[in-house]
């Protein structure tokens, strides 16, 4: 990718995110989920209904209150990536925070 495609593809993300930032989205490098370890970069965490591990990326906060995990996955409690999506879910299907952001052995 050129320099110039990457600095086009940054200058249309800014705008996009301050479109979104105007109509009142709130955008999190963590998130603090009530009785949960805190979710920051790289931190594995678990959600209700998937048996496997998903990395956080970033959150955000729509407009009307909810909250949205961004992340990839999924991952096996070793770490080892199954597949290397990207994926979003609400936060209150997250069920289990990992201690530790590089490895999993703690969190079993």
């Amino acid at each position: 990718m050129s320099a110039a495609a990457r600095k086009a593809i940054q200058a249309q993300h800014a705008e996009w995110r301050a479109e979104r930032e105007a109509r009142g989205w709130v955008f999190h490098e963590e998130l603090r989920l009530e009785g949960r370890l805190p979710l920051t970069a790289g931190r594995m965490f678990r959600i209700r209904g998937s048996r496997y591990w998903f990395r956080f990326s970033s959150g955000q906060t729509t407009p009307d209150g909810r909250i949205e995990v961004l992340c990839s996955g999924p991952y096996t409690k070793a770490g080892s990536a199954i597949q290397h999506n990207q994926r979003a879910f609400w936060s209150d299907r997250v069920t289990k925070v990992a201690r530790a952001t590089t490895s999993l052995k703690e969190a079993a």
